[in-house]
Order: C-alpha cells, then structure tokens, then sequence
C-alpha cells in the first residue's frame, strides 16, 4: 500500500508549493478568468453511500488531474484551474486522477489544494494520489488565530448560492453568467480568503500549534473520516505508515487526550449540533456521525449526554423556544 511519508508534512519545497499555488489562483479568481463552481446544499444523510463532510465550507483548488465529486444527488468534475467551493454539511466522495492530455503545467499528475476555516483554526493541505483515484495529504499547514472565524464567515457566505434554482449540479461561473453579480460577490470573498491566508502562512506557528506533523494530520483524517463506520485508531495508523500504538501515544502525549477518545468526541460534538440544527432522523444522525447502527449510537449517546438524542433534542428544541420560558 502506497503512502505518504510523515516528513513530508514538514518539506521546504512542498511548502513553497503550497504558497505558489495558492498566490497562482489568486488573480484568475479575482478576476473572473477561471471558474469558481458551487454546488448547492443538499440536506440529510445518504446511508451506505461513499463520502464525508464537514460543519464548515471547504475550498478545493485544482493544480493538476482533476477531481470527480459525487454528492447524494449529482456531482461535477474540478479540471486543472478550477476551484471548488463546497457548502457545509454536503455529502460528498472524491475520486481523483491523471489528465492524461497533461492541460496542465505539471504534466498531468493529480495534485490540489485545499483550505478550510473552522472555528478559529486554518488547515491548508495539498494532495496527491496515493493510490489509484484516492487522494491523500501531501503537505499540511494548520495556524489557529482569531482572525480565522472572519475567513470561516467569509467562505460561509460565498458558498450560498442566491437567485437560483435548486439545481443538484454544480454553478459554474466566469463572472458572465446570468448570475454574475452573485459569481463576483462570492468570487470576492474567496479572494479575500486567499490572500489571508497567505498573509497567515507567513506567520510562523505559535508553541500551542506547534504540535507533531502526524498529529496534526492525524486531526484532519479523523474530521475527514468522521462518518465513515470504518474509521478507527488501527486504520488511521495505516494511513500514517506507524503502528497504532506509536500513533495512540503520541497523539495522547501532546493532546492530552486519547485518539479513540478524541474520535468518540468529535462525534458526538457532530451529533450535538445536527440535533439541534436540523430535522434530520435520528438513524440519520446515526450515519452521519459514523454509527451505522443506530442503536449503539443511542446508547453511546446516553451514556455521554445523560439522555437519549430524541430527548436531547426536545429539551434543546424547549431552551431555544421564546416559548419555553414564562
């Protein structure tokens, strides 16, 4: 099984890279000359399909190869140029390979760039092909600073489409479509992301943020995989070419936290906030959080919580409601 070295993580030229791809897709972005594709939101969990998602707006940039998105309810294919700005909470598998036309500069090879903005933390990776139509992190570069929740509200806004239809394709604009006054706006707040983001980038990371590459990366494949029944601390470890107990104590040694622990975490974290947010069912909760029964989701989550999720999301429902107070 091919895979990612961890020292890569930390490489000179894979850094310098990441910084000229993302100044590279600055301008053409700014000024309408490449496209910027937004796929729609599409609400609720697709049970036994492929995929992931995330509480917050993802940009994918595509350097070389291209990427095939496949959502619950159509896709898109991202070509080299391009860019891709997915909505939260969208549902999606990617599929990625060689332009055998070799359009791009790098001679074909599948390679791009993602960025996201959560919270107050900034991931920045590029990706390559690790094995046949699977992408995998080549490069990663996280900052945390207070700065970044504008950067998440400015990408939140660009991905909401306005004046259309609810099309299951993707929006493909150049800045001349009937849409264009909506492509311009969203093109200006992703442009206003990319160049913070560099600004970000030149900034050395703080001694808080200063953890582990593995670590760090180890952090991005659990929000990645979060969904996935499959995802556990002996897969991880694969994917980081260590054994699970070099990657288990590591990862407790500079998170404080146990990595089975941090997985079990972040779901129920996803779980808290689709009850509350949502109406979707609770075996659908189930499957978005990675539970692919939802019995045992229910249960973990009485455990944790002290109540069931339906009852959770009554009491929350209660506490929200100008009615629930006399």
């Amino acid at each position: 099984m091919s895979k990612n070295p961890t020292e890569n993580l930390t490489d000179p030229a894979l850094a310098r890279e990441l910084r000229q791809a993302l100044s590279a897709a600055l301008l053409p972005l700014a000024r309408g000359d490449s496209a910027l594709l937004r796929p729609p939101t599409q609400v609720g969990w697709q049970a036994g399909a492929q995929g992931h998602y995330h509480s917050a707006p993802e940009l994918f940039l595509q350097l070389s190869g291209w990427t095939q998105f496949t959502f619950p309810q159509g896709g898109c294919r991202l070509q080299a140029g391009q860019a891709l700005l997915l909505p939260p909470h969208l549902q999606h598998a990617e599929t990625v390979g060689a332009d055998e036309h070799g359009r791009s500069g790098a001679g074909g090879e599948f390679r791009n760039l993602l960025v996201y903005a959560e919270g107050t933390a900034l991931s920045v990776h590029l990706a390559n092909e690790v094995q046949p139509g699977q992408p995998g992190i080549l490069h990663l570069e996280v900052r945390q600073l207070p700065v970044v929740a504008q950067m998440a509200q400015q990408l939140l806004a660009a991905s909401q489409r306005q004046g259309e239809g609810a099309s299951a394709g993707c929006s493909e604009g150049h800045g001349e479509s009937d849409g264009a006054l909506d492509d311009w706006r969203a093109r200006g707040l992703v442009s206003a992301t990319l160049a913070q983001a560099l600004q970000l980038l030149e900034q050395p990371p703080s001694e808080q943020q200063d953890e582990p590459p593995a670590v760090a990366r180890t952090r991005l494949l659990v929000k990645n995989q979060l969904g996935d029944p499959e995802l556990s601390v002996r897969g991880l470890a694969q994917q980081a070419a260590c054994s699970a107990d070099y990657l288990s104590h590591l990862f407790h040694r500079h998170s404080g936290e146990t990595l089975v622990g941090y997985i079990t975490r972040l779901r129920m974290e996803r779980a808290l906030q689709l009850l509350a947010s949502s109406r979707m069912a609770i075996k659908e909760v189930a499957w978005a959080c990675g539970y692919n029964r939802p019995g045992y989701f229910i249960q973990t989550f009485r455990r944790l919580q002290g109540q069931t999720p339906s009852a959770w999301r009554q009491s929350a429902a209660g506490r929200l409601s100008p009615a629930g107070t006399d």
